[in-house]
């Protein structure tokens, strides 16, 4: 769920990919070369990646990831304030697991019972800290737990979640993925402060080696326009924000030539963001379009969309916290995952169609 914007007060923050490179993403090539397909499989003794579906699975699997941890739990998240699963952290920390949490500073600062939640936690010694404010937003939505397994997922972890959102998430086991989103969270925290303290100037990343990672902003755009331009038969998208005009054009073109482009979204964000305007662009230049429009369903409706999720010629997944807008892809710190898995893309697929035929229309004079 997308805050206002928080605008970083020396001005605005480059992005990590020019309008250079985009043009040469535009190209129409190949989804990716043949070592990077090689390496979005993962390993032959890789543990098969295991999805979730919010709100039907609950907060068993985020449970069940904490309870088992032995060692110690890395949090990167935008708002951790589900009492129950903060419970589950001190409960953790009790028994010895070294416990830390980044909280994306604007959501922290903005909204009291992220603020309580938080301050139980270091009650209860575990580390928070906030993010450092050179990304408009920090919401990347991953848990690592010892060095075995990390979640990475679409939610932020509050109690809406679990009751009428859709969201994703998947469990991963693969040692290279591993290392890579612990030093992006090492990066980070060394980057960022408990509340009240100034954080350092800078939050470099760190090279982002293998082709299944998607971390804003170093390649996040260049990673989905990818995804979009490989596409030659079906694209089926959600996402809670639609609000930028380059990826919006890249499935423009992949319907143009061919590919049955399917887009799910709100018609209005939480927060207060309004898609209506390009949804109904994207639907008048041949994508198909569908929408939810309550905020807060009943609990036997469409739950509401926040989940940001592609699947490419029935195959190819991706997944994470990467809407379709241009501030998350080229300045906030973001995360998301590719992965050529069946049992996964099957999963999604399914419940993607199941959610297209319980949303509505988004043509010119479908939603008023």
């Amino acid at each position: 769920m997308k805050p206002a914007r928080y605008r970083p007060v020396h001005g605005k923050v480059p992005c990590a990919e020019g309008l250079e490179s985009r043009h040469l993403l535009s190209g129409g090539r190949s989804l990716a070369p043949v070592a990077e397909v090689r390496a979005l499989r993962g390993g032959p003794a890789t543990e098969p990646p295991r999805l979730f579906i919010e709100p039907e699975a609950g907060r068993g699997p985020i449970l069940r990831a904490i309870t088992a941890a032995k060692s110690e739990i890395r949090v990167g998240i935008c708002n951790f304030s589900d009492p129950e699963l903060v419970d589950a952290l001190l409960a953790a920390r009790a028994r010895g697991v070294n416990v830390r949490v980044i909280l994306d500073r604007a959501d922290y600062l903005a909204k009291p019972p992220e603020q309580q939640q938080a301050a139980r936690l270091t009650a209860g010694g575990v580390q928070v800290r906030l993010s450092n404010p050179v990304f408009p937003q920090s919401f990347p939505k991953y848990i690592l737990v010892d060095q075995r397994q990390v979640m990475i997922m679409t939610m932020c972890i509050v109690p809406p979640t679990f009751q009428d959102t859709r969201d994703y998430g998947v469990v991963l086991g693969d040692p290279r993925i591993l290392r890579e989103v612990a030093a992006v969270f090492e990066t980070d925290w060394a980057s960022s402060a408990p509340a009240g303290v100034t954080p350092p100037p800078y939050n470099p990343t760190p090279a982002i080696n293998d082709p299944r990672l998607i971390v804003a902003p170093t390649n996040a755009s260049a990673q989905l326009s990818r995804l979009i331009t490989g596409a030659r038969h079906t694209l089926e998208v959600t996402s809670e924000v639609v609000d930028d005009a380059f990826l919006q054009g890249q499935l423009v073109a992949a319907a143009r030539r061919g590919v049955r482009v399917r887009l799910i979204a709100p018609v209005r964000s939480r927060a207060g963001n309004d898609n209506l305007p390009a949804l109904r662009s994207l639907a008048d230049n041949g994508v198909a379009v569908h929408v939810t429009t309550s905020l807060s369903p009943d609990p036997t409706a469409m739950p509401y969309l926040h989940a940001k999720s592609m699947v490419v010629d029935r195959r190819t997944v991706y997944l994470g916290s990467i809407d379709l807008d241009a501030t998350e892809t080229g300045q906030d710190r973001e995360l998301g995952i590719i992965l050529q898995r069946p049992t996964v893309a099957r999963r999604l697929r399914s419940q993607f169609q199941s959610d297209w035929l319980r949303t509505n229309d988004a043509g010119p004079t479908a939603v008023g």
